[in-house]
């Protein structure tokens, strides 16, 4: 059976990252709450998302009535304030919110809030630098990739013609390199320069040359799968 697509999204902490996040999610065409304590960050989004709110996000009670935790995905972000970040995260927990993404500031912190239901972590300071750094190191990551902690990312791959009109289950990517595709960009048929996105794409949808997959995955997986895509057979 297919995996369900993650189509609605909840963001709390609308600092760099978790205003770049919800608004990369809102033009993709997910569905996005966005809640942070300070107003001003709440309307710098508000035409841009779903649905916005200034309350404290470890306001249970608010955060129902404006249907946060009907998402399937949370991003967590709010900065320095980490004892916050790890009762927002109990709390999403405990109202069974299976995804949760949470910024942190160090490997400390990436653990502890691992502890408490955080499903992935995200250091958005040291894995920018590690990447920036990669590119001067002896042998930098061949391709263009988004840091996800200390030894996973994001890479995108065109779907090349020779797997045209073949499915993610036929491919097989997971079971043959330990990768999941997370969304499939495909370029507008009006002018060509345009993109839609599909999050968490239907595993059984056809792919079309031209397309282009964002695939997540540790680095040692993605550089297998970026090296040696499409395999035969």
């Amino acid at each position: 059976m297919a995996k369900p697509k993650a189509h609605s999204f909840l963001v709390i902490g609308l600092g760099t990252f978790g205003q770049q996040a919800a608004v990369a999610l809102a033009e993709g065409g997910a569905t996005v709450i966005a809640v942070d304590r300070d107003r001003d960050r709440v309307e710098k989004v508000a035409h841009l998302v779903s649905r916005a709110a200034a309350l404290d996000g470890r306001d249970e009670e608010a955060l129902a009535v404006l249907g946060a935790f009907d998402v399937d995905v949370a991003i967590v972000s709010v900065g320095d304030f980490f004892a916050i970040t790890v009762l927002v995260a109990h709390l999403l927990r405990k109202r069974r919110v299976t995804q949760i993404i949470v910024q942190v500031n160090s490997q400390h912190e990436a653990e502890a809030i691992r502890a408490v239901g955080a499903t992935i972590t995200v250091f958005p300071e040291r894995d920018i630098a590690r990447t920036i750094v990669g590119h001067f190191l002896e042998d930098p990551v061949p391709y263009d990739r988004i840091a996800l902690g200390r030894d996973a990312g994001i890479i995108e791959m065109p779907v090349p013609a020779t797997v045209a009109g073949r499915s993610l289950r036929e491919l097989g990517l997971r079971s043959r390199y330990s990768v999941n595709v997370v969304a499939v960009k495909s370029p507008s048929a009006e002018d060509g320069l345009s993109e839609t996105v599909s999050v968490m794409p239907e595993a059984d949808t056809p792919l079309a040359a031209g397309q282009i997959l964002v695939v997540l995955g540790h680095d040692r997986h993605l550089r297998r799968f970026h090296d040696t895509f499409p395999h035969k057979g």
